[in-house]
């Protein structure tokens, strides 16, 4: 098969090109001179804008002045002059005692050893002291509890 050389390759492609694309030449040119002489098409969408402008100031104002009422409106309500009787003093031996409650705890690592079945294990204890103490109305103590508590942990390893 023999391939043309470019010079006839150029020609069929500029034939191809003028035949699609002639009837587009000069209509840019033409569009553009129309529009220049055609009259300035009114503006639809301006009452559009100045509605939704209206609008959103519209709804700011209402917001505002919500806000502006629910800030007023308990400086503006008249005081509640009813007054309520003072309750009496209660008596010393109707008031509860107070009470004390301190817990320290501490977690200490004891490293990894093996049980008896030669299981490796890492080793976990935690020391606890619970104090509690009661107080009388003199602020004397009255009654002290002090629990100490130890818990061991054992999380065993995976081996490999």
């Amino acid at each position: 098969m023999v391939e043309p050389n470019d010079r006839q390759f150029d020609v069929v492609l500029e034939a191809f090109f003028r035949d699609a694309l002639d009837g587009q030449r000069g209509r840019a040119e033409r569009a553009f001179r129309e529009q220049l002489v055609a009259p300035a098409p009114r503006a639809r969408n301006g009452w559009k804008r100045n509605v939704w402008m209206i609008g959103s100031f519209g709804f700011g104002a209402a917001v505002a002045a919500s806000v502006a009422v629910l800030w007023a409106s308990p400086l503006l309500r008249a005081p509640d002059v009813t007054r309520q009787p003072v309750a009496e003093a209660a008596s010393p031996a109707l008031i509860p005692p107070t009470m004390e409650q301190v817990v320290q705890s501490q977690m200490v690592d004891e490293g990894t050893m093996f049980l008896a079945d030669h299981t490796p294990v890492h080793v976990y204890r935690r020391h606890r002291l619970e104090q509690t103490r009661l107080f009388d109305r003199n602020e004397k103590v009255k009654a002290e509890q002090i629990v100490p508590e130890d818990d061991v942990v054992f999380v065993k390893l995976t081996t490999y």
